[in-house]
């Protein structure tokens, strides 16, 4: 049983590394305790790419559970006296198109306004106009033409 008050002091673990550390009163004081105690394996993560977590007994099972920020001090005063708390470095996430996500396709109707052209025109800097050269869209409908063109 869980007991009502926090404990004098807690584990942390790191990838096999186990560090007893009083309870942070507060997530961001995890954190510094964290970045403390395993200073050589946290040295170049960000805070924000570290969470913590303890395991529990759910569905007959032990599982990982992660302790939100807000959560923290309710979590930790339930804890029972030397219980593992477990630091995790979460992936770093990689952008592949450096650009931004793609741009969509702008067609434009034949009234088009002079502010909405120099809105679309302003919204995407990397699309230059087309010149239009027919009222009639290729299909034979008019009404609809392309206004820019993605480069």
């Amino acid at each position: 049983m869980a007991s009502t008050s926090c404990p004098e002091v807690v584990t942390y673990n790191l990838n096999g590394k186990m560090v007893y550390v009083p309870p942070a009163q507060s997530y961001e004081q995890a954190l510094d305790f964290a970045l403390k105690e395993f200073a050589d394996d946290l040295r170049n993560i960000k805070r924000d790419r570290i969470s913590f977590s303890v395991l529990v007994h759910a569905e007959k099972s032990l599982r990982s559970v992660r302790i939100g920020a807000m959560a923290w001090p309710a979590v930790v005063s339930s804890l029972k006296r030397f219980e593992i708390i477990e630091v995790r470095v979460q992936p770093e996430l990689y952008v592949e198109h450096v650009d931004g996500p793609p741009g969509y396709h702008v067609v434009t109707g034949e009234g088009e306004s002079k502010e909405a052209t120099e809105f679309y025109a302003r919204s995407n800097p990397t699309r230059t106009p087309v010149k239009i050269t027919s009222q009639k869209h290729p299909a034979g409908k008019g009404g609809i033409k392309p206004f820019f063109r993605l480069k």
